[in-house]
């Protein structure tokens, strides 16, 4: 799947990332919703270290752990 980004100090016009001829298998390093999730709190200047308590009490990380997508901000 794609996304489509901007704003958040993310550089315009990029592709990050790259998939064979038919686009049915990734070729360079997948990124997870995870990453995504990251990159989008480090646009916003929200801490990777934010945590949230579920319902049941349960602490989560905001991001679930996933690293920034480095090259959305080169």
């Amino acid at each position: 799947w794609s996304v489509v980004m901007g704003g958040g100090a993310i550089q315009g016009g990029r592709a990050i990332g790259k998939t064979n001829e038919d686009g049915t298998s990734v070729e360079t390093e997948a990124f997870s919703s995870e990453n995504l999730m990251a990159s989008v709190c480090q646009a916003l200047g929200i801490s990777l270290q934010t945590t949230f308590t579920t319902p049941s009490g349960r602490p989560m990380k905001i991001a679930g752990g996933g690293g920034v997508i480095k090259d959305l901000f080169a």
